[in-house]
């Protein structure tokens, strides 16, 4: 098995996010469990359905990056904004796209003799990871 970072895509408004920092890594995560058990004093179990898919896709990029001059301006209109995480890799691919979501804060800056790393939370409405 084999995994190619240059093969994951991260688009936000329909432009590529690029300038990705060292050691960076692009990270999807739900906001919630998809199931919540719940076990009764004789051992019964039920499942409860969560209904929120939300989800929060977080990235860190050089403080020099060409995106953060965009991603800031569209954090500072509060715009809603289309989002695509792809992963090419063979062994398991996805995408994940959804619309509506938000950046959650203004990237913030950082200077000092090396090229700092900003981090960059996108909330998204409903992250389902499509084959």
């Amino acid at each position: 098995m084999t995994f190619d970072p240059e093969k994951i895509t991260l688009l936000v408004d329909n432009a590529a996010v690029t300038g990705y920092a060292d050691g960076s890594s692009v990270k999807a995560d739900r906001n919630n469990d998809d199931i919540t058990p719940q076990t009764g004093i004789q051992g019964d179990t039920v499942y409860t359905h969560n209904a929120d898919r939300s989800g929060t896709i977080t990235f860190n990029l050089f403080s020099t990056s060409a995106s953060l001059v965009r991603l800031r301006r569209l954090a500072q209109q509060r715009k809603a904004v289309a989002v695509t995480l792809r992963n090419a890799n063979s062994d398991g691919g996805f995408i994940v796209s959804s619309q509506d979501c938000r950046i959650l804060k203004t990237p913030g800056f950082e200077g000092g003799t090396n090229a700092a790393s900003i981090e960059v939370r996108i909330h998204v409405p409903v992250m389902d990871f499509a084959s």
